[in-house]
């Protein structure tokens, strides 16, 4: 699994890595799509466009 980058509220970049989103994933409930996943184009489009 690879790093992801993000883009902050403030515009800044920040990247977290494989160990951190895992990390993410077994703290939350439901599941965390990361690019590359079978839902992730889907779901990334805007809800309520």
């Amino acid at each position: 699994m690879n790093a992801m980058s993000f883009t902050t509220l403030e515009g800044g970049k920040t990247t977290l890595d494989a160990a951190a989103l895992d990390a993410l994933s077994a703290r939350i409930r439901g599941t965390v799509l990361r690019e590359g996943d079978a839902a992730y184009d889907d779901m990334r489009s805007i809800w309520n466009s």
